[in-house]
């Protein structure tokens, strides 16, 4: 089944939700290196950049494991496919700095649409 059998098309997200909901937010990219003796990383950061993104400030979401309640983050970003974004990388939203994590890119019809993450604070 294409993506066109269902009715939507990849600019649907663009064109629509992001260019009515969409808000401007700093992206700062943050790279990872782990020491080869104690494995204590050490976090470089890079040219903060603005980018547009749906961005969802929530509540306290907890998620249950097998191992226990986990916390599911302090807010929600939805944004473009094609926008590079890593684990670890810095929001800036009205002052607020969040931590990326768990992105993941939503599909339709075996096509990426959008991609989306959730925040945690950490300022």
């Amino acid at each position: 089944m294409a993506v066109s059998d269902l009715g939507i098309v990849e600019a649907d997200f663009t064109d629509n939700a992001l260019a009515d909901l969409g808000q401007t937010v700093s992206r700062t990219p943050i790279t990872v290196v782990l020491d080869n003796e104690s494995g204590a990383p050490t976090f470089t950061t890079g040219t903060p950049a603005n980018i547009t993104a749906i961005f969802t400030k929530r509540n306290q979401n907890y998620d249950w494991a097998k191992e226990g309640l986990f916390d599911g983050g302090d807010a929600f970003m939805q944004f473009d496919k094609d926008q590079a974004m890593n684990k670890d990388d810095r929001i800036t939203f009205n002052g607020e700095k969040f931590r990326v994590d768990n992105i993941v890119t939503r599909q339709a019809g075996g096509n990426g649409l959008f991609k989306s993450c959730n925040l945690f604070l950490i300022e």
